[in-house]
């Protein structure tokens, strides 16, 4: 029980890591885009 909450957290952190990331890219991207946009 007690290994198997702790693979969980693990996996959850894991997981809200690559969310993280996800979004910071997407925000680079977008504010990449808009600099082409405006100049």
């Amino acid at each position: 029980m007690y290994i198997t909450s702790k693979i969980n957290q693990i996996n959850s952190r894991i997981h809200f890591c690559s969310e993280e990331n996800y979004i910071i890219t997407f925000l680079k991207i977008t504010h990449t885009i808009l600099k082409f946009t405006l100049y």
